[in-house]
């Protein structure tokens, strides 16, 4: 059905099939599949996942890696969110991550890893004895948790490296580069073990290499073009959520409102 829609849509839009360059998508399984067929229908289109995305699989790996930290984040939110007068005793509000948020768990552990000190005072001070400040004092006395937090650190990078491959102004030959040097320093020390996961969804994608060294079957002006694209797909599938509410059961207006609808979102209007 996807490959359906793309090749039809490609067609209403006059698109010759030796002019599609490049799809890119997310890793899904079925995107995957979308693309070999239409590779076999546009005889130059490569095909490449998303490189945002894989940098938050590689930032879920490391989530999982830290349990003691996972268990940190979660119970002072608990303990804080909806009490002002706990949250009024931290200098600075320690992150509340939001999961659906890309690299904002990893964020929040490296707080807590420059935060230590302060935090663990802050914590074990809570007055109230129940269940849920209970076990954030638990939380930041955990055995591992001094260790798990001077590892975790080695993934400072990966913040970055998120947040680059989000910018509409980063390039794939950018975000390429930016990798493997992230690759190297992966090499000399990797707690989580996200290093070999990340070489083999590389790997797995040889369109992305291809791109970069130029040595398919494109012109070098036509590589030049696909160097400059975009590594995410993000922005597509943030314009699918905003959209998404034009089809809600709530949704009450004339349907020649839709165009005054979209033109708000994309001037970030409310």
């Amino acid at each position: 059905m996807v490959t359906c829609a793309i090749d039809d849509t490609l067609k209403v839009l006059a698109i010759e099939r030796n002019d599609v360059l490049l799809l890119l998508s997310d890793s899904a399984a079925y995107m995957v599949n979308c693309g070999k067929l239409l590779k076999s229908l546009y005889p130059k289109m490569k095909h490449v996942t998303c490189l945002a995305h894989l940098m938050l699989n590689c930032a879920k790996r490391v989530r999982i890696s830290f349990p003691a930290i996972d268990n940190l984040i979660s119970s002072v939110k608990a303990a804080t969110v909806r009490s002002r007068q706990r949250r009024n005793m931290f200098p600075l509000a320690p992150p509340a991550p939001v999961l659906t948020r890309w690299a904002s768990w990893l964020e929040a552990a490296l707080f807590y890893a420059e935060q230590y000190s302060e935090v663990k005072d802050i914590v074990l001070s809570f007055e109230d004895d129940g269940l849920i400040v209970s076990k954030a004092k638990s939380a930041i006395s955990h055995a591992d948790l001094q260790t798990e937090l001077i590892l975790v650190c080695e993934y400072r990078p990966l913040v970055e490296l998120v947040l680059k491959m989000e910018s509409q102004d980063f390039q794939k030959s950018q975000a390429y580069s930016t990798i493997s040097r992230f690759q190297e320093n992966l090499k000399s020390l990797d707690p989580a073990g996200i290093l070999e996961y990340l070489t083999a969804r590389l790997q797995n994608n040889p369109d992305h290499s291809e791109i970069i060294e130029g040595n398919g079957n494109l012109s070098p002006a036509e590589y030049s073009k696909l160097r400059k694209a975009q590594p995410s797909s993000g922005d597509v599938e943030r314009s699918f959520s905003k959209l998404n509410h034009l089809l809600a059961d709530d949704r009450n207006f004339l349907e020649d409102n839709i165009e005054q609808y979209i033109v708000c979102y994309a001037n970030n209007m409310d």
